[in-house]
């Protein structure tokens, strides 16, 4: 059995997986299996990885196409032997540390089902510059972690390893979100409800922007707003199956994600999602204060203001702050 094995799904990504198989070769642990799950690729992706001959890598096909990766890494999971799991995408790379890294906590904390890292963004146009990214609940004073993954996602896929044998449903990828941006909210949700996190300082994942046919474009902002109504209604719905009550905690991250959105829309023009996410977040502000939330200065000022006024304020600032660096650059240039 392998220490880790690593699943990554595969849809037209030939520019990439090659420099995504490498990066595992270089690894400098060498007990792992990678199964890469092709979904229907129309471009040469499949004739690379055909190349390579290390018996560890492996070629699968996903036998339905659902728009997105989670039909592809469930059939990872089928064929999957190793005693945790990583899932990486066929457009990012791991540094030749990264397993290795990932798996030193596991000695000191036995019980911990995920272990998580953190990562490194950068434009794929400009892979020298890259920012540093912590995973949800590294800081103790982190908002919310764990009930705010109900709402935002807690880390790059790619920076944490899962065990395997809890892999199993309900805590499997939700095929059903496959069509939505940030469709991994959802599966992390699920997994930091339930199982126990621990976490490394290394940050050995690197996750590469701006790519083409990227699926993740917040900045599309009606699509955003459909694909986080469909997730955080399919993290309600797993919570209820449960028998799990949502927490303040939970209303707080929902109504934050609804008026984040309200914002964009606001300063985006769009006047249709901004009034449907405005009503989403008021009544999850109403939800929190039913459930004594309600307890922090910018909260009660919330429920003082009204949330509409108190959001129209910070339109206001924001909209204030655009208007003044426009300002600026014009007198740079």
């Amino acid at each position: 059995m392998p220490d880790v094995s690593i699943i990554v799904p595969l849809y037209n990504k030939a520019l990439y997986i090659g420099a995504a198989i490498n990066s595992v070769l270089a690894q400098t642990i060498t007990d792992w299996e990678l199964w890469v799950v092709d979904n229907n690729s129309t471009d040469n992706g499949l004739e690379i990885v055909q190349k390579y001959c290390d018996p560890r890598i492996h070629l699968i096909s996903c036998p339905k196409r659902t728009g997105g990766p989670g039909a592809p890494r469930n059939v990872g999971l089928r064929h999957a032997t190793g005693t945790w799991v990583l899932f990486l995408d066929a457009d990012d790379t791991i540094e030749s540390t990264h397993l290795e890294n990932l798996l030193s906590p596991v000695e000191d904390h036995p019980h911990a089902a995920i272990i998580a890292g953190h990562w490194q963004e950068y434009a794929n146009s400009n892979p020298q510059q890259r920012t540093l990214k912590a995973p949800a609940g590294y800081d103790s004073t982190a908002f919310g972690f764990p009930d705010g993954a109900i709402a935002f996602a807690s880390w790059a896929v790619h920076s944490a390893i899962v065990r395997r044998d809890i892999l199993h449903t309900p805590f499997i990828w939700v095929e059903a979100l496959d069509r939505y941006m940030s469709e991994d909210t959802a599966f992390w949700f699920r997994l930091t409800s339930t199982f126990s996190v621990a976490y490394t300082a290394s940050a050995g994942a690197l996750y590469r922007q701006e790519i083409e046919d990227n699926r993740n474009q917040p900045d599309v902002l009606a699509l955003w707003f459909q694909s986080m109504k469909a997730i955080t209604t399919a993290n309600i719905d797993f919570l209820s199956q449960q028998q799990r009550s949502l927490t303040a905690k939970h209303c707080e991250s929902l109504m934050r994600l609804y008026s984040d959105i309200y914002l964009k829309a606001r300063l985006q023009n769009d006047a249709t999602t901004a009034h449907e996410a405005m009503e989403i977040a008021k009544e999850w502000l109403k939800e929190c204060s039913k459930r004594k939330g309600c307890k922090s200065l910018s909260l009660r000022v919330r429920e003082v203001l009204g949330l509409h006024r108190f959001l129209s304020i910070m339109y206001w600032q924001q909209n204030l702050v655009t208007t003044v660096n426009q300002i600026a650059i014009s007198q740079v240039g």
